[in-house]
């Protein structure tokens, strides 16, 4: 992942600086709405799947937050996906588009009981979630989508599901088809986020 804060040096080279001019508790306020905010990793995977309609919705990726993360400190999720379909459909006016596209990936804060869900036929059971990347229509290049979600984002979801995230939940992302033809071929993904890099001084 490519560095999207500001470096640790530079974060705290500016609260110096800015120790100068204001009060103390002052300064990460300022700092946190400037967005200098803490890059890390939070899980990745290459491991190759296929999956189909008959096993849609399971967990591709997991990644945990450690019960030391900072109380309220998550600023932003960073997903990153590799991914196409099965390169081929009936409906040529839309191939090379996003559109009539079924295959898919979302994200979901899991449960406690996810590893005992499963249904009558001993699959387990798809886990719903918010949808953030879907396949290019009927191609067979595999394409890298990046998705961003921020504490202060646009989108009144997102931003109250950022803000709801604690230390101890676990995020997934679940790999998703629908009808008999349609394959979602994923290469890898991953998990970041950031935190506020400033919180006492």
């Amino acid at each position: 992942m490519q560095p999207i804060g500001p470096l640790p040096s530079d974060t705290y080279r500016t609260a110096s600086l800015l120790l100068k001019l204001l009060p103390d508790d002052l300064v990460p306020v300022v700092l946190d709405m400037a967005e200098f905010w803490h890059d890390a990793p939070l899980a990745s995977t290459t491991k190759e799947v296929h999956v189909t309609e008959r096993n849609a919705g399971q967990p591709y990726l997991i990644a945990e937050l450690l019960p030391v993360f900072p109380a309220r400190g998550l600023r932003s999720l960073t997903f990153t996906v590799t991914s196409r379909d099965q390169g081929h459909s009936w409906d040529r006016h839309w191939h090379g588009t996003y559109e009539h596209s079924w295959t898919w990936f979302e994200v979901a804060l899991l449960p406690s009981d996810s590893d005992n869900r499963t249904n009558d036929t001993g699959i387990k059971s798809p886990i719903p979630g918010k949808r953030i990347i879907t396949n290019v229509h009927a191609s067979n290049e595999y394409r890298t989508h990046v998705v961003r979600w921020s504490y202060n984002d646009d989108e009144e979801e997102t931003r109250k599901l950022v803000r709801s995230i604690r230390a101890g939940q676990k995020i997934a992302i679940t790999v998703w088809a629908r009808f008999p033809a349609w394959v979602n071929n994923v290469r890898s993904a991953r998990i970041d986020c950031q935190v506020n890099a400033v919180r006492k001084i």
